[in-house]
């Protein structure tokens, strides 16, 4: 099957990659752009969501499989290599920050198993973390959902009333500086 592109995605993610630039480069109104910059690109990858990859739980985990190879191991692949080249960075003057030792550089790339680990250069990488996190869980919230529900309107509803709850919570652990709320 091949699909045709959608034009309108392509603009809507060029247009979030302009205002990330902009306001990375301390174009005006940054503080308003940076309210919906990162945002624009978490609604494009949902709106490509394909309701097929959470029908039944094979699906779901031939997703969640395609996840991993395609977000979790460059992630963890990277964290890793920027872990492993911490010290040599700081002694070329690339970082900044203080040496760490070898347990130190073990550690974080243990952390980086589950999608915690970081370093200065690899900063970058959080999206690809947090992409992988909301799309193998909304995937499996999605296959939940359709499994409880009867009609495509109580489906919406109920995820609607699922992605309220969960905006709540996000918003309560910003407010309280937990580890959804960075810090």
């Amino acid at each position: 099957m091949n699909k045709e592109r959608n034009i309108s995605i392509d603009i809507i993610k060029g247009i979030g990659i302009i205002l990330m630039v902009g306001g990375h480069c301390g174009m005006p109104f940054t503080h308003f752009i940076y309210l919906f910059h990162m945002a624009i690109f978490f609604m494009a990858s949902g709106y490509c969501f394909n309701a097929s990859n959470s029908e039944n739980m094979q699906d779901v985990l031939s997703f969640v499989k395609r996840k991993f190879k395609g977000l979790w191991f460059p992630y963890v692949l990277w964290t890793a290599v920027f872990s492993l080249l911490h010290n040599v960075f700081i002694k070329t003057g690339i970082y900044s920050p203080d040496p760490w030792s070898i347990s130190e550089i073990g550690k974080n790339i243990i952390k980086s198993f589950f999608l915690h680990g970081h370093t200065q250069l690899g900063s970058a990488l959080w999206f690809i973390s947090t992409l992988m996190q909301i799309a193998v869980l909304y995937c499996c919230i999605d296959y939940v959902i359709k499994k409880v529900t009867v009609s495509k309107k109580a489906n919406f509803l109920l995820q609607g009333a699922v992605s309220i709850v969960f905006l709540a919570v996000g918003y309560r652990c910003a407010l309280t500086d937990s580890i959804w709320g960075g810090g």
